[in-house]
């Protein structure tokens, strides 16, 4: 179940995700799960001379502090949790499920880098590292946090970005195998893998979800 507050939340407050999580926590008794998705992009083509540092600042402070924020305070509301078990279905046994599970939502920008996307590309990077981390420091409170890192995906930001730059579509089906974007239902399934009982036994995984695009690299600027 997701909370919905009128107006939004401001995740790079941290009272605000501590609130957050304190109104999920008191409407549902406790937080199983949680996806943390929201971030902001840039594909504005700046090299690294002619990077804008308050684009730079703002993209940190949404992507990376943001998703600092969020597990820190999921973290803490989850270790508090008792843990839930699973009853096998195959081999009639059961097992602990944790505490709870956290998904990243990064891409694969956090694994590999493009040009002109130093300030993206940056923060990425930053949220895998705290999301690894995370996965480290929260084993003894059994809760799993893994990441998903997703190549361009059919999303209102993606189509905002298309019409900003009509040829990132061509860039697109000229740099994947399969020659498109990834469709939402494509990074949503994975998810909830990852945040189901089949894989209890994953932690501090990053899933990529690009058709195959990281194997090669391409250096095509977008």
């Amino acid at each position: 179940m997701a909370v919905i507050l009128d107006g939004g939340i401001a995740l790079v407050t941290g009272a605000a995700v501590d609130n957050m999580v304190d109104v999920a926590v008191k409407e549902f008794g406790r937080i199983d799960y949680c996806v943390h998705a929201a971030g902001i992009g840039s594909i504005s083509g700046a090299t690294t001379e002619h990077l804008k540092i308050d684009v730079y600042d703002q993209i940190m402070v949404v992507n990376a502090r943001g998703t600092m924020l969020v597990l820190r305070a999921v973290s803490a509301a989850m270790a508090k949790q008792e843990p839930r078990m699973h009853q096998s279905a195959r081999h009639s046994t059961s097992r602990s499920l944790g505490r709870g599970s956290i998904v990243v939502v990064s891409s694969v920008n956090g694994i590999m880098v493009a040009p002109g996307m130093l300030s993206y590309t940056a923060s990425k990077h930053a949220v895998a590292g705290i999301a690894k981390t995370a996965a480290i420091d929260n084993i003894k409170n059994h809760i799993r946090v893994n990441v998903v890192a997703p190549f361009y995906t059919e999303t209102p930001m993606f189509e905002a970005s298309l019409k900003r730059l009509p040829e990132l579509g061509a860039a697109i089906k000229a740099m994947t195998p399969l020659k498109r974007a990834a469709a939402p239902e494509e990074v949503a399934d994975p998810i909830v893998f990852l945040c189901s009982p089949a894989a209890s036994y994953t932690n501090g995984a990053t899933l990529i979800i690009d058709s195959g695009i990281t194997l090669t690299i391409p250096r095509t600027s977008l």
